[in-house]
């Protein structure tokens, strides 16, 4: 009975080795999807330090010490008492070695495929999260593209054509800024999502979190400027508008705070841009 059970249990391994290869394979050989399956190995290596509350270094001297140390008593029993009472001291303190890593295998491998397995489920939720905003995005800028072509096609009124042109190309820079403004705000957005997949270090998760906060400042600066810029011409040709008290201050001070800030001004600005006479 027990033999039937182990011959079972070792075709069931031999299976998934196989399944596994299979997958392996093309993992390897193919460079982008390598770059994922390292990216995913990393990942889960930091999430399966977490989870046993350990280092790398930790980890490695749980089993490094037992093999010195098993190498160090050979060496001592040799020069003490000869080659003799080594080989016997081999066979009881080998059997005691392979005992301790095995049952370190058994404990640690199931382990490790446990995060392997939540962090390739967290990275694919996240990939999900991501396509559907970037979806989102699309299909609104595919009904902005069809409001812009549809309002160009209409007669520009009693404006002149001097003026007309003019005012379409403010327009059409400021309705660039719009755009470049919201992908900023979407890439942020994403990126957030993508960090609170990241694994269970809330520590990792700040220092992420700060590191995509300097890119976007750092992106935000220029649109800042042309931003300020493109203010003050839309307001010389537009009848007097209220001040929005939150853009100003995100203006002024280059910081961009809040919920969603960089899509409130983008909103702000595509509202002035629609207002200009044609």
């Amino acid at each position: 009975m027990l033999r039937t059970i182990g011959r079972w249990l070792r075709n069931l391994l031999v299976a998934c080795g196989l399944v596994g290869l299979a997958i392996a394979v093309p993992c390897l050989v193919v460079p982008l999807w390598r770059y994922h399956l390292f990216n995913v190995f990393s990942r889960a290596e930091q999430s399966f330090l977490q989870s046993i509350g350990t280092t790398g270094l930790g980890f490695h001297a749980a089993w490094a010490i037992p093999v010195l140390s098993f190498i160090a008593s050979l060496v001592l029993v040799r020069r003490q008492r000869g080659r003799d009472a080594m080989l016997t001291h081999w066979q009881e303190a080998g059997l005691a070695l392979r005992v301790l890593l095995i049952a370190m295998f058994l404990y640690f491998v199931p382990i490790f495929c446990w995060n392997f397995v939540k962090v390739t489920y967290n990275d694919h939720q996240s990939l999900a999260i991501e396509n559907t905003i970037v979806a989102r995005a699309n299909a609104d800028l595919r009904l902005e593209n069809e409001q812009l072509k549809n309002k160009r096609c209409q007669p520009c009124g009693q404006s002149s054509p001097k003026s007309a042109d003019a005012n379409q190309l403010l327009r059409d820079t400021t309705l660039d800024l719009v755009r470049k403004l919201r992908e900023l705000q979407l890439w942020w957005d994403t990126e957030n999502e993508r960090i609170g997949f990241g694994g269970d270090n809330e520590q990792f998760r700040q220092f992420m979190r700060r590191n995509v906060g300097k890119q976007v400042d750092s992106k935000f600066q220029p649109l800042r400027a042309q931003a300020k810029e493109l203010k003050n011409e839309l307001l010389k040709k537009l009848p007097s508008q209220e001040p929005n008290e939150t853009v100003n201050m995100l203006l002024d001070t280059g910081v961009p705070a809040g919920v969603k800030p960089l899509y409130e001004i983008a909103d702000y600005f595509d509202q002035l841009a629609r207002m200009l006479p044609k």
